[in-house]
């Protein structure tokens, strides 16, 4: 079955109706981290030198001069060790509501599309933070999450959606809240497979030429933007706000080129991306003036799309790859003092949140929630009914993201309910035994022998109750040995009742002597039944509807 997706308005500044956390917001610089590729063989083979190298963690130099940064990564540096050390708290935050923003910079094939693509056996930033992402879901249990996922290049000043073919020359407007981005398609993810195959798609159509001795090479920027909702796991979420952020995923196109990659460049193409990365620039060194000047923003289809990263409220990483050859020492130069005026701006960090209308997660929960109280209605009585909405809320199901941690204590729960059940099922059928006939032989038997009949009664009721919650113990210690604790506030009102599944005291004091206290004892045990009936309702209703999202049983 194909994956669903969407095909709204993206917003690179979120949606209209998007509230900063002030309370929690912090300003801070943009993080600006320098990979050094090593020489390639052809370099070697035309005696090329090292012009520029990596002088510790922070620091790149030549003879002549050194520039200082957040991070700087040598030759030998993997592209896992760059995302661990300068990517991964911006992927974190964005979990967490923070946007974020990692953009790759540097000359053609300096490593750019290395290091935010990568390959199997050496994934780049895009592919670790997607698995990264479902990683944070799954230590995260007390959270629902829904993540999609947007893909555009900007071709020669024109937008192209790469998750949709037909989606040419997309618009950016303005409005009052941010840039949006008019029609283009999102996916809504449900596994790290089903992303990086996205991404492999949307390659497939992306713009690429080639530079010197045939090397492919990126003729076109892209954004790959992932958009993440949370909510409080659980149904009694109503007045929770929802947790909303994107992160934004940036490869550009190289910033300049050799004599020989010159020849072998469409001009179209060259001119686009000189203006484009020009505009850049000056976009930077605007912000980092201190003065009231006008930023030229819209001068470019990149600059556009980037302004609210720049000025914004989030997390910022800057990736300016280097290729340390001398024969582009020069050009190397110009990008190295752009990242250090890039480091200079500063921007915001801040938690957002969205309003119910604005969120699909909470469009996705209460429509399922709503099919389910249908489906229970239909249950009884219109059989066939019921499969068109059980292969609703299970497709809604797999959308909204959970941990499997939740899952484990919540199993313990339902087996709870389940025993709590049997029990109920035996003490009726105990009592449907007990005829006219028999009440007499127990009345009779209880006048001889009251104490001993009702410390009978007892042990054998006390014995059943404990057997039961035995089997329930012994499931949540296996669970706890796992690593997998229940919560205390899933596990508490749950101990609560399967305490209450005991007899009265009233029940058993004083000795039965006569029929009427036999009839009496039977009436309060069948309203004791009664009791643990509704309980078990109500306690399969608070648990059972939130498992449901994990598991659908009819």
């Amino acid at each position: 079955m194909s994956s669903p997706h969407l095909t709204p308005e993206m917003s690179l500044d979120g949606p209209a109706s998007l509230r900063p956390d002030e309370d929690q917001a912090t300003k801070h610089n943009i993080t600006v981290a320098v990979r050094i590729r090593p020489l390639s063989s052809r370099e070697i083979l035309r005696g090329e030198e090292v012009a520029w190298y990596a002088d510790g963690d922070t620091v790149v130099r030549n003879p002549n001069v050194s520039y200082a940064y957040d991070w700087v990564f040598a030759p030998t540096t993997t592209t896992c060790e760059v995302y661990d050390a300068a990517a991964r708290q911006v992927v974190s935050g964005a979990m967490e509501g923070i946007y974020g923003t990692i953009i790759a910079y540097g000359l053609t094939s300096s490593g750019k599309t290395h290091t935010m693509h990568g390959y199997k056996k050496s994934p780049g930033i895009i592919p670790l933070a997607v698995k990264d992402a479902f990683s944070i879901i799954q230590e995260t249990p007390n959270r629902k999450f829904l993540l999609r996922v947007s893909y555009l290049e900007i071709y020669n000043e024109v937008l192209n959606d790469l998750l949709n073919p037909a989606g040419k020359k997309l618009r950016i407007r303005n409005d009052p809240h941010g840039t949006i981005v008019d029609g283009i398609k999102e996916e809504v993810l449900l596994s790290p497979a089903h992303a990086l195959s996205l991404i492999t798609a949307g390659e497939e159509h992306r713009h690429v030429g080639s530079a010197n001795f045939n090397i492919p090479s990126s003729r076109s920027h892209t954004v790959f933007t992932l958009t993440i909702e949370s909510i409080p796991y659980g149904e009694s979420n109503e007045g929770d706000a929802v947790t909303f952020s994107q992160l934004h995923l940036i490869d550009l196109a190289g910033s300049g080129s050799s004599r020989a990659e010159t020849m072998e460049i469409h001009q179209k193409e060259g001119s686009y991306i000189s203006k484009s990365l020009l505009t850049l620039g000056m976009v930077i060194s605007k912000l980092t003036d201190g003065k009231d000047a006008h930023i030229p923003f819209r001068d470019s289809k990149l600059t556009r799309l980037l302004q609210s990263s720049l000025t914004g409220q989030g997390r910022v990483l800057l990736i300016c790859t280097v290729n340390p050859a001398s024969s582009n020492a020069e050009e190397t130069h110009n990008t190295l003092k752009l990242a250090q005026r890039a480091k200079r701006i500063e921007v915001q960090a801040s938690r957002n949140k969205i309003s119910d209308e604005k969120s699909l997660i909470k469009k996705y929960q209460n429509e399922s929630r709503r099919l389910k109280e249908e489906l229970e209605l239909r249950l009884e009585h219109e059989e066939e009914a019921k499969s068109p909405l059980l292969a609703r809320i299970q497709h809604l199901t797999k959308l909204i993201l959970v941990s499997t941690k939740v899952s484990g204590p919540i199993s313990c729960l339902l087996r709870l309910i389940r025993d709590m059940k049997e029990l109920t099922t035996s003490l009726e059928k105990e009592l449907s035994h007990s005829s006219s006939d028999s009440q007499v032989k127990i009345s009779e038997c209880m006048e001889e022998h009251p104490s001993q009949a009702l410390q009978a009664k007892d042990s054998l009721l006390n014995s059943i109750v404990m057997q039961k919650n035995s089997g329930v113990n012994n499931e949540a210690q296996q669970h706890s040995h796992q690593g997998k604790t229940v919560p205390s506030e899933i596990s508490a009102e749950p101990l609560q009742n399967k305490q209450q599944v005991t007899v009265p005291s009233e029940i058993s004091a004083g000795p039965l002597q006569n029929k009427q206290q036999v009839s009496c004892l039977t009436n309060r045990l069948r309203r004791l039944m009664r009791d643990m009936k509704q309980q078990t309702t109500s306690l399969e209703k608070q648990i059972g509807h939130s498992f449901l999202d994990s598991q659908v049983k009819v």
